[in-house]
């Protein structure tokens, strides 16, 4: 029930993380130059993983008409939704939703010409993703992933803290490139989103939905410690003003072998 109460949260909101059509159209130009097929139909095979209700994919599938797009996600009523919305745009054919588990992505090696990850390596964490991952692009395939990272440094003990439990990896941006590079990946390009998509993007609507799961289960224990949790996360957020974000990175393996850390 604690799951469903969390997935109740988000089933209703734009996103499930915070970004933009203009990030995602922003971090697609800068892979567009390197993205190549091995498709005889000319059509790049991309993989959507943790899509959520799909607000990127679908920006993805209008970029790239002529891909063919695989969006994985475990929660099924965002798949059902992104389908229906993939179909009223008119791309629902090269849109396909598969539900499936992001720690073991159910796919065969050199699959995808391109792995798309928006706020979801956290899950597995940033090295445990550009790890297992690799094996899922063709050769000259691209990754590009976007995660949390320390922009400046944080003097905040309550900040560092809740990152210190949420996400014990993340890095400042000289420790993320050298972590990317460690496990065997050119960095092609990147980019910071800025904190106001944070706000208008994501945490906007995660308020006016946190408002309405009390309201709706006022006496409810689990939908409490759920709400005031969420609501803690923008707490932090407000209080580290700007030593942290998200970094989208546009990744190409190399073809030595990388290391592990």
């Amino acid at each position: 029930m604690e799951m469903a109460y969390f997935y109740e949260v988000f089933e209703e909101m734009p996103r499930q993380g915070p970004g933009s059509t203009e990030l995602t159209l922003r971090a697609l130009e800068i892979a567009g130059p390197h993205l190549s097929h091995a498709d005889s139909i000319g059509a790049p095979r991309i993989l959507d993983l943790g899509c959520g209700s799909g607000a990127q994919t679908l920006t993805l599938a209008e970029a790239l008409p002529e891909a063919r797009i695989t969006a994985l996600d475990n929660h099924q009523p965002f798949l059902d939704r992104l389908q229906h919305q993939a179909a009223a745009k008119g791309c629902g054919k090269c849109v396909e939703t598969v539900n499936g588990d992001i720690f073991a992505v159910p796919f065969e090696d050199g699959a995808f010409d391109l792995i798309w990850s928006e706020g979801s390596a956290y899950l597995p964490g940033l090295a445990g993703a550009l790890h297992d991952w690799k094996r899922l692009l063709r050769p000259a395939g691209l990754l590009m992933i976007s995660d949390n990272l320390w922009l400046r440094r944080c003097d905040k003990p309550e900040v560092r803290a809740f990152w210190r439990e949420e996400s014990p990896e993340m890095l400042d941006m000289a420790a993320t490139e050298a972590r990317i590079r460690r496990h065997g990946y050119e960095i092609l390009g990147h980019l910071t989103m800025p904190l106001a998509v944070w706000r208008e993007s994501y945490y906007d609507h995660l308020r006016e939905r946190l408002k309405a799961m009390r309201a709706k289960y006022p006496d409810n224990e689990v939908v409490a410690e759920i709400t005031e949790a969420l609501a803690f996360e923008m707490d932090i957020f407000d209080l580290a003003d700007g030593d942290y974000s998200y970094e989208y990175w546009v990744l190409r393996p190399e073809p030595a072998r990388g290391g592990e850390d």
